[in-house]
């Protein structure tokens, strides 16, 4: 697994990469191949927010994860927000999300 605080990245192989994360998008993860594509972008919401956005980019679908009030995600697929939930499943065209 790989993760992001707003000023380190641990990747896959479990390095650690120092990083001052700001409100521009960054890449965290992403392949592009014939049979499969998609990629994560991650950003803080604002440079005095720790928060951060999550921007996940599908073949056909575009799903935002912005941090809400009261430590609640707000959801968003193709820029329409989706109810809250903490087991949803979410199934967009020849893809599904769990």
């Amino acid at each position: 697994s790989c993760s992001v605080k707003s000023n380190q990245i641990s990747t896959f192989d479990g390095a650690k990469i120092s990083a001052n994360l700001d409100p521009c998008y960054r890449l965290l993860v992403g392949q592009c191949t014939e049979s499969k594509s998609f990629a994560i972008f991650v950003r803080k919401i604002s440079s005095e927010s720790a928060k951060m956005e999550v921007k996940i980019i599908l073949p056909e679908d575009e799903i935002n994860l912005v941090p809400g009030q009261q430590l609640m995600v707000e959801d968003y697929i193709n820029g329409d927000p989706i109810k809250n939930s903490a087991y949803q499943k979410i199934s967009t065209k020849n893809n599904t999300i769990e």
